[in-house]
């Protein structure tokens, strides 16, 4: 699968549109001592490392990732931020949102 160039202004306007089924996403607890993003970040990030989402994968949308987690859009705005800049997703504004590929060709 080609991958387009980094869109470093991602998630700073407007929310994706829905582009997948919260497939594969579970339920996370988001409650306790940690952050709300961090504990939506770290579920989606061992998703990735156990296989779970693939590279190429699509990601639900805010509102279906918020409605999932019981979460706000800004816990989840804030948790695909943290994502983006470790490098575990890319997307567009107004487009999907998905697991990069670790190792591009």
């Amino acid at each position: 699968m080609e991958w387009a160039a980094r869109d470093s202004n991602l998630w700073i306007v407007g929310e994706p549109a829905f582009c997948g089924a919260v497939r594969g996403l579970t339920a996370a607890s988001v409650s306790g001592d940690r952050a709300a993003y961090l504990q939506v970040a770290r579920d989606i990030r061992e998703q990735v490392s156990s296989g779970q989402l693939k590279p190429g994968d699509k990601l639900p949308s805010f509102a279906a990732l918020s409605e999932h987690y019981k979460v706000s859009n800004t816990v989840i705005r804030a948790a695909m931020l943290l994502l983006k800049a470790e490098g575990l997703i890319d997307g567009r504004q107004s487009k999907c949102v998905y697991v990069t590929d670790p190792h591009p060709r």
